[in-house]
Formats: structure tokens, C-alpha cells, sequence
């Protein structure tokens, strides 16, 4: 909490007096520096980078860092994994934190012998509380070469930590991690205001590690903040920072640290960088020197305005809808092919570059395009009316029924009169929701064997309520063996509609249960049903509303 407060400080001195004294200064020098190392010893620090255990690497890594360690920061040493196989509570505090002896630390790594799981997270959250999270400033370095693998969520344990500790970090190293692992443990370092860093390899391990021993002590020596334009004020949120470092005058593919806060420290070597910024939808690059005598400070302008998009049904209408935004950028006049962001909220926000865009506004059936310019520093507000209205279905078996019922709805647009030959939306259930653009459409409503239509007008901003009688009753059947038998049986149910005494060549429907329950328009009716190889005949007559049951004696 005391470095976010400083930090605080810094910027209203910049606005207010147009200067500060360097942050780095500031924070390094009000009080000494309490670190724990956590290091994987799991059994997987025996596999090997260019021909070498990890292991063996790690070692002389540390070896190293600790011989440029502050001895005015006290440093502490947790490990894992390296007693017991298969045992997630396997963690030990092998070294307080205190002053570093770095031969008796050395002893301490070297003495490891990496053979168990990764408790990664119980690792992290012990080393705060030794440190006392919750009451003091509390630094926690985590060196890993795998993912957790004990059941917990390292995301969610640093988002506690984070929380509830006066002012805690993570900062993450992660040795030979694939992207993807990488992506996975980013985000402890995230969560906790901490920095994250790739090592493929002995080099890259020992340059983070020099890096990572810095910035547990805040020795910041770049400053990044954004801005829309140079007068307005400082970004605070939104904005996330890449970091990719030129070697031999090459710039590297994979970025080297990163930062989600609008207002980013980074402690790294010495030389030159490529910083990318994203905030909304524009990305900003920009190269930046870090020298060794004190801190350097960019402000990267993203030249964005926000525009905000609501729909409305009618132009009456107060309640914000809408069910997808897509932006597409309009460059030289032309509409790009592919939109440049979306959103399923309403009303939507999007921080865009200065410039020309298509809105394309979708709620309901009903699709919108408008047009809009965006300016720096600006916020532009669209209003899209979708000039739509609310068709709400329902069915029930007869007019004296008190349940909805229904299988299927298909709703087809009338168009000058005619009838389109495809259904525009659909739903399935007893009852139905559709938010329509003004016009006539063709309710197909399904229920069993009843298929009714009904022509409805739809009005902006209005609900309208269609109920369908489907005018049905239920046919429920079962077949018994000769004998008294009260088990149910039957091969296979045929149900044939008369009409005007004819029986129609075709079944209307069937089934192959031994008690099957049909829902059938009122009328007339000849069963089948088919048993031992042997056919059986029975008429019945099915009135609205009402329940018909037949038991058909096979004998």
C-alpha cells in the first residue's frame, strides 16, 4: 500500500510542478527490503536446456544474483518438491529472511535435490505469511519450470493475497515454460502488481534473475504512462505494456516483460527496448533507452476517443438493448471486411483511434449499420434505433386449458403480402420470446401431431401476445398379453387419422414403446398395434382437451 500511495505522490508532483525526485530513489531508499525466494525443486528441474539440468543451471544462476544482492535487503529461501515424491504438502523454509550469507545460501540451494510435485501456490502463500503479508510490505520471488500441481489456482491465491496484504508482489520467473504454461502463471505476477519473465535458456535466466532482484528492492529505471493526447490527463486504466529488448541492434520476437497497470514500472538492463501499447483498440509502439543514471520516463500517446453505442426498440423507448455491436474501420472511404471489435453489451464502450467507422447494431432480428466519426479525446455517444417490438407466443391444448403447451415455433416475415419460404427465427418450448422489426409475420406453431398458423402485426416498441389453441387431447396406450397380465406390451403403435370415414393410407404418427402417449388434433382415429408378429385394430375418438387411455387386449 505505501509504494501505491508513493506512486500517487510522484504523478500529482508531475501534474502540479511538472517534476518529481526519482520513484526508484524514493522507494528504495525509505526502508530496507524484505524478499523470499521460492524455488521449484520438483522432480522435473532434472530435465536439461542445451545439455544441461536445470537444475545445475539454477544453481550457478543464483549463484550469481546473490553476489550483487543489497546486503541491506534481507532475503529468505522456501523450496519444493525436493523431499518427498508425490507430496503436495512437501515445503520448506530453509533460510529466514535475514542479512544474505551467500556461501551458507549457496550450500542451502546446492544441498537440493529436486525428486516431488509442484505446490507452487501453498509455496507463494507461505512465504507472505512468514512475511507477515497482512502488516508489512512483502516480496515473494517465484523461480518455477512447471505448472501447479496441486489442485489449487494460482490466479485466484495471488487475487487473495493481493487483497487482503498491505502492500504484496509476486514477481514470476519462468524457466523453460512453454507459451502456453507461460500464460498460465502470468497472471500471480499480474495479480499482485509484480513483473513476469521468460528463460529459455541459461543466458536468459541469468539476465531476469539480475533484473527480478532489482525490482523486489523497487530499483525502477523505466516509467511508462499513457495518455489520449499530450494535454489530457493520465490513463488509469485499460492499458497494458509489452516490453521486447533490441540485441546486437535485432529486436526480439517474444517480448521480455510485460504490465497490465495503466501506470508501469519495469526494472530491466540496461539498453535499448520496444514498448507496444494497447489501449482499446489502438496499439502504439514506440523505442526507449534505459540508461544507469536514474530513471526513464515516456509518456506514449494513443490518440483514442470512446465511443458509446446503445440501441433502443422504438424512438420512444427509455431501456438500452441491443445483442451485438461490430465495428468496422472506414479507411478512404471504404468499409473493411472484417470488424475491428465487438461487444454483446448495451450499451457498449470502445476506445478507438481517431477516425471513421461502420457500426453495425444487431437485437432481436432487427440489424442496424450506422455511421460515426471518432475523435481524439473525445467522447462520441450513438444512439441506434432498431424500430423493433416484442412477439410473445404461447399455446394450450384447448381454449379450457390452463397449461401453456408447445413443441415448435417458426416465425416467417410477410412481405407484401407474401409469405417467405423460410422461417426467419424459431424457438422450442410451450411458450416463446421474439424481438421482431416492424412488420406482419406468420406464426407455424407445433405441438404432437397439431401444426396451426396464425398472421400477426408487429409494432416499435410494443409487446404483442399471441395465444394458439392447438385444440388437442392425449391418447395414452398399452397393450396386455393374454391372461391377467399388468405389464404393459407392444412391438410398435400405428395411429391413422379418418376423416369422413376414410382411414388414410399413411400412419400419422407412431411409436415403439409399450406405452407410448400421443397428442393428436381432435377427430377420429384408427390405432394399430403390432405384437407377437400379430396386428390389432381399434378406433377411438380424441376430444380437446380431454385425456382418451386404451389397454388393447393382445389375445
Amino acid at each position: 500500500m505505501r509504494t501505491h500511495i508513493a506512486k500517487l505522490i510522484y504523478i500529482f508532483l508531475l501534474v502540479i510542478f511538472g517534476t518529481a525526485p526519482s520513484l526508484a530513489q524514493s522507494d528504495a531508499e525509505a526502508e530496507p527490503s524484505k524478499t523470499i525466494l521460492v524455488f521449484d525443486a520438483s522432480g522435473s528441474m532434472w530435465g536439461q536446456v542445451d545439455g544441461e539440468s536445470k537444475i545445475t543451471i539454477a544453481r550457478s544462476v543464483l549463484q550469481t544474483m546473490l553476489e550483487t544482492w543489497q546486503p541491506q535487503n534481507e532475503l529468505g529461501l522456501i523450496a519444493y518438491g525436493h523431499r518427498r515424491k508425490g507430496d503436495c504438502s512437501d515445503i520448506e523454509q530453509i533460510i529466514a529472511p535475514g542479512p544474505v550469507d551467500a556461501k551458507a545460501f549457496n550450500a542451502a540451494i546446492n544441498g537440493l535435490n529436486p525428486k516431488g510435485k509442484t505446490p507452487l501456490s501453498a509455496a507463494v502463500k507461505q512465504a507472505a505469511e512468514i512475511l507477515k503479508y497482512e502488516e508489512n510490505k512483502a516480496t515473494v520471488i517465484l523461480v518455477t519450470d512447471g505448472l501447479e500441481t496441486c489442485n489449487v489456482d494460482p490466479c485466484a491465491m495471488a487475487n487473495e493475497l493481493e487483497k487482503l496484504g498491505v502492500d504484496f508482489t509476486t514477481h514470476v520467473v519462468g524457466f523453460d515454460l512453454s507459451d502456453e504454461e507461460a500464460k498460465a502463471l502470468q497472471c500471480i505476477a499480474e495479480n499482485t502488481g509484480g513483473q513476469y519473465f521468460v528463460a529459455s535458456n541459461a543466458s536468459e535466466l541469468n539476465t531476469a534473475m539480475q533484473v527480478v532482484s532489482k525490482a523486489a528492492i523497487e530499483e525502477y529505471n523505466l516509467l511508462l504512462r499513457g495518455k489520449v493526447r499530450k494535454i489530457s490527463e493520465d490513463l488509469t486504466d485499460g492499458v497494458s505494456w509489452e516490453v521486447y529488448a533490441y540485441q546486437d541492434g535485432k529486436l526480439a520476437e517474444k517480448y521480455y516483460t510485460y504490465s497490465y497497470k495503466a501506470w508501469a514500472s519495469f526494472t530491466l538492463p540496461v539498453g535499448k527496448y520496444r514498448i507496444k501499447g494497447v489501449y482499446g483498440e489502438a496499439t502504439v509502439f514506440q523505442d526507449v533507452e534505459v540508461k544507469d543514471d536514474g530513471v526513464t520516463e515516456e509518456i506514449i500517446l494513443f490518440g483514442t476517443g470512446t465511443l458509446l453505442v446503445r440501441g433502443r426498440t422504438g424512438p420512444n423507448s427509455q431501456v438500452a438493448v441491443g445483442k451485438e455491436w461490430n465495428i468496422f474501420a472506414i479507411v478512404n472511404g471504404k468499409v473493411s471486411d472484417k470488424y475491428l471489435t465487438y461487444s454483446y453489451s448495451s450499451p457498449a464502450k470502445f476506445e478507438l483511434p481517431a477516425g471513421k467507422y461502420r457500426i453495425k447494431g444487431m437485437y432481436g432480428k432487427a440489424t442496424i449499420f450506422e455511421d460515426v466519426e471518432v475523435k481524439a479525446d473525445e467522447t462520441n455517444e450513438v444512439t441506434v434505433v432498431f424500430d423493433t417490438g416484442t412477439l410473445l407466443v404461447s399455446g394450450l391444448a384447448s381454449a379450457s386449458s390452463q397449461d401453456p403447451v408447445g413443441k415448435e415455433w417458426n416465425v416467417f416475415a410477410i412481405n407484401d403480402g407474401q409469405v417467405a419460404d423460410r422461417y426467419l427465427t424459431y424457438s422450442y418450448g410451450a411458450s416463446a420470446r421474439f424481438d421482431l422489426p416492424v412488420g406482419t409475420y406468420r406464426i407455424k406453431a407445433m405441438y404432437g401431431e397439431a401444426t396451426m398458423f396464425d398472421d400477426v402485426e408487429v409494432k416499435a416498441d410494443q409487446s404483442t401476445q399471441v395465444t394458439i389453441v392447438f385444440n388437442t387431447g392425449r391418447l395414452l396406450l398399452s397393450g396386455r398379453a393374454k391372461g391377467n397380465s399388468q405389464t404393459p406390451v407392444g412391438k410398435e403403435w400405428n395411429i391413422f387419422a379418418i376423416t369422413d370415414g376414410q382411414i388414410a393410407d399413411r400412419y400419422l404418427t407412431y411409436s415403439y414403446s409399450a406405452s407410448p402417449s400421443f397428442d393428436l388434433p381432435a377427430g377420429k382415429y384408427r390405432i394399430k398395434g403390432i405384437y407377437d408378429a400379430k396386428s390389432y385394430t381399434r378406433d377411438v375418438v380424441i376430444v380437446a382437451g380431454e385425456k382418451q387411455t386404451i389397454v388393447m387386449q393382445f389375445e
